[in-house]
């Protein structure tokens, strides 16, 4: 897994998201409160860095970088 990758990839992700308010397409995973993560490196609400191994769990970031690779 690539942690710089998935942050680029990531914040190209919540730019797109915040230009056009429309998620569907995009990769992520699922939050424990539900909530569509797009860019680990951001809390769920995009306000606030977060490392993403400590904050979401390694399993989901290795879920999200699976995703990434998996795309074609």
């Amino acid at each position: 897994m690539n942690l710089e990758i998935i942050r680029k990839f990531g914040e190209w992700q919540e730019k797109l998201y915040l230009e056009t308010g429309d998620s569907d397409g995009l990769i992520g995973f699922e939050s424990e409160d539900g909530k569509m993560i797009i860019n680990p490196f951001k809390s769920e609400c995009f306000r606030y860095d977060v490392n993403p191994i400590k904050y979401y769990g390694k399993e989901k970031i290795q879920e999200f970088w699976e995703q990434i690779i998996s795309k074609k």
